[in-house]
C-alpha cells in the first residue's frame, strides 16, 4: 500500500497515513520510502541478540 505522498506503508488497512522526519530515519529513506536494504543493514548487535533470544 501506498500513502498519498507515494511512500510504501505497512499495515495500512487503516487508512490513516504517518508521516514521520527524524534525523534517525532520513538515511535509511530511499525514492519510493524507506530503503528495505539500507534497514536491514542497520541493525545493531543488541538487536540481534534479542531477536535470536525469543
Amino acid at each position: 500500500m501506498r500513502s498519498p505522498s507515494g511512500e510504501v506503508i505497512f499495515g495500512g488497512e487503516t487508512m490513516c497515513f504517518w508521516d514521520l522526519r527524524t534525523l534517525w530515519l532520513e538515511p535509511l529513506r530511499g525514492p519510493n520510502g524507506l530503503d528495505m536494504s539500507r534497514l536491514t543493514k542497520d541493525i545493531q548487535p543488541w538487536q540481534k541478540c534479542r531477536s535470536q533470544n525469543i
